[in-house]
C-alpha cells in the first residue's frame, strides 16, 4: 500500500494552509508519511484528485465532501476495496453509513449558522448577508440556510449572496 493521502485546497489559503500544518505535525507525530494533494474546491477538480489518489493504492484517504454528487462514487469505491475513508469539514449527515466510510470530522453545518443567526437576532440584527464562496458546497448552502432560520426564528431575515469559489480570495471581485 502506498502513503495516506489527504486531499484539501490550495495551502496558501489561510483554511487550507492551518489544515496542511496541522496533517504535516499529525504526521510527524506519528512517523506516518502523508501526502497532501491540494485541488481547487470545485467538483470536478476534487474529483480527479480522489482518482488520482485512488490510483497510488493509498493506504488511507482523507477529504472534504464539499461535492457529494462529484466525489462520492469515488469515496464509496475506494471503501468498498478496502481503503481506510474519512471525512473531514464537510460531509452529509448520513454520509459515513451511505459511502462505507470509517467516520468524518466536522461540525453541523445548519446548526452552526442556525445558532449564528439566533445570536444575530438577539443582538438586534434585522438582516443578516450570507456569504456563500462555494455554490454547490451542501456545507456553505446548509450554513447559509441555518443562518436564515435561526434569523426567522428571532423575527430577522438573512439574504444569500454566491461568489464562485475562484473569486473568493479576490477583493477585486
Amino acid at each position: 500500500k502506498g502513503p495516506l493521502v489527504f486531499i484539501g485546497g490550495d495551502s496558501s489559503d489561510p483554511f487550507f494552509g492551518a489544515i496542511k500544518r496541522g496533517v504535516d505535525d499529525a504526521a510527524a507525530s506519528f512517523g506516518v508519511k502523508v501526502n497532501y494533494i491540494a485541488a481547487d474546491i470545485t467538483g470536478a477538480s476534487l474529483a480527479q484528485a480522489m482518482e488520482a489518489a485512488a490510483a497510488t493504492n493509498p493506504s488511507g484517504l482523507a477529504f472534504g465532501d464539499w461535492f457529494p454528487d462529484a466525489q462520492d462514487g469515488i469515496a464509496k469505491k475506494l471503501a468498498t476495496a478496502g481503503t481506510p475513508v474519512v471525512g473531514y469539514n464537510a460531509a452529509p449527515g448520513n454520509w459515513a453509513e451511505a459511502t462505507g466510510a470509517l467516520t468524518w470530522v466536522r461540525q453541523s453545518d445548519f446548526e452552526a449558522g442556525r445558532i449564528a443567526g439566533q445570536r444575530f437576532a438577539a443582538a438586534g440584527v434585522k438582516h443578516a448577508l450570507c456569504v456563500n464562496h462555494g455554490p454547490g458546497a451542501t456545507l456553505f448552502e446548509d450554513r447559509c440556510d441555518g443562518l436564515a432560520k435561526g434569523m426567522s426564528e428571532g423575527g430577522g431575515t438573512a439574504t444569500d449572496l454566491a461568489i464562485p469559489y475562484e473569486d473568493a480570495s479576490n477583493p477585486a471581485k
